[in-house]
């Protein structure tokens, strides 16, 4: 079912579903839940808010993954109320937001430049004990880059945020706060904060180059088949 899920074969799911119930078995949270899913990434939001519903009134209590399925289907297609309401409910049921949820939050709040509550929601985080991810203040910055004027005040206070709450910066960070601030101005900032600019950028080479060594041992396996 998973399969058919992750392929975006909304119909085989929900038949799948409906042969459970007829044959006298009870759905639980993971078969809801792939239901859900597979309706949130093919767009359809509508469908999936209404299979939250039905699974509120088998008594089964939706959990974290179900919430962000639907926040991430909200935020793809930059619908910032969906989002917004997606997570108020989310609230009221008790559920609590993990790092993906944070995440998706921010990125929505990025792709429509507001930047005050993306910085604000770096702070719910801390207070809810989450602890910010690299994507979420790229997120942020991201909000700052796309801001007009550039907030590049906003987006010095947030990378310096991240280094001091020793997030594992990513080349990808740096490259958003040099669209923010300039390249002159992201040097000083990380020599200032003791930021190895080119130990990040290495990494990211060391990452591209051990994929396309896998890529090609995978080719050279499948041509002497």
């Amino acid at each position: 079912m998973k399969a058919f899920a992750n392929a975006g074969d909304i119909q085989y799911v929900k038949d799948w579903f409906e042969k459970l119930t007829d044959a006298g078995l009870r759905p639980n949270e993971v078969a809801y839940g792939i239901v859900i899913e597979v309706h949130a990434r093919s767009g359809s939001l509508s469908d999936a808010v209404q299979w939250l519903e039905k699974m509120r009134s088998a008594s089964i209590k939706p959990g974290v993954t179900a919430y962000n399925l639907i926040l991430k289907g909200h935020s793809k297609i930059r619908n910032g109320t969906g989002t917004s309401e997606c997570f108020k409910k989310m609230l009221q049921d008790s559920v609590k937001p993990d790092n993906m949820t944070y995440g998706t939050l921010a990125e929505s709040f990025a792709m429509r430049s507001q930047v005050q509550p993306a910085i604000d929601l770096i702070g719910q985080m801390k207070s809810a004990s989450v602890r910010p991810s690299v994507i979420t203040y790229t997120s942020v910055l991201k909000a700052c880059d796309r801001a007009r004027p550039k907030r590049t005040e906003s987006a010095e206070s947030m990378f310096r945020d991240a280094v001091k709450s020793r997030c594992a910066l990513d080349a990808k960070i740096l490259s958003v706060l040099d669209s923010v601030v300039g390249s002159s101005r992201r040097s000083k900032l990380c020599k200032e904060l003791g930021v190895d600019e080119e130990k990040l950028a290495s990494a990211v080479l060391r990452k591209y180059i051990d994929r396309r060594a896998a890529t090609e041992t995978r080719q050279f396996r499948e041509r002497s088949r």
